[in-house]
């Protein structure tokens, strides 16, 4: 009973996702961007095939950022639609940096401050960097000290377009109950069962 509780809990646990099946679309979705550098960063557009495959699902499902060479400083943010966040909230998703030597890096963000789209809202939360391809790795994110209504935000960040920056990729995005929450509750589903048996 403790394994079917929990189970049910974790296939109804995932608050958010999002495969990228189709990045032009995400703006009307509720999705927002924003480019807050000081050169011409490419934004965030759909995966390129040619550079290399989706984590998982169609080839080019997945959303990418990369280098433009501009000389100045590119700061690409993607930002989901405005979600309910806690701290007792993981974010994970597929991540690859490609760096070829460039030094490429991929940061996540949060704010609580609604639909705004305004970056000084945004609290830094982990940071990914690598100048060699990491190929796909999925990570985790916990939502340490977040709690409210508002968004989470993927950030490429070059700091030098003249030596740095290549192309990176992000994949499989889902906001989920961190694996204590869903214990917990599967717990408590299991509790509430041994109490009505034992009413019976």
């Amino acid at each position: 009973m403790v394994v079917a509780g929990a189970s049910v809990s974790a296939q109804a646990g995932v608050l958010f996702s999002e495969n990228f099946n189709n990045v032009a679309g995400l703006a009307g979705a509720g999705w927002g961007q924003v480019s807050s550098g000081t050169g011409a960063g490419s934004g965030w557009f759909q995966g390129n095939t040619g550079v290399f495959p989706a984590a998982s699902g169609p080839a080019n499902s997945y959303a990418a950022a990369n280098f433009v060479d501009t000389g100045g400083v590119i700061s690409d943010w993607l930002l989901t639609p405005v979600l309910t966040l806690a701290e007792s909230v993981s974010v994970q998703f597929d991540l690859r940096l490609l760096g070829d030597g460039f030094l490429d890096i991929v940061e996540v963000w949060a704010s609580t401050s609604g639909a705004s789209t305004d970056v000084s809202n945004f609290t830094r939360l982990a940071a990914f960097s690598a100048s060699a391809d990491t190929g796909w790795a999925n990570q985790a994110v916990a939502l340490t000290g977040i709690s409210g209504n508002g968004r989470i935000a993927f950030r490429y960040f070059v700091a030098n377009t003249s030596t740095d920056g290549n192309y990176v990729g992000l994949d499989n995005l889902s906001v989920v109950p961190e694996p204590t929450s869903l214990a917990l509750v599967g717990l408590a589903l299991t509790g509430l069962a041994l109490s009505r048996r034992r009413t019976r």
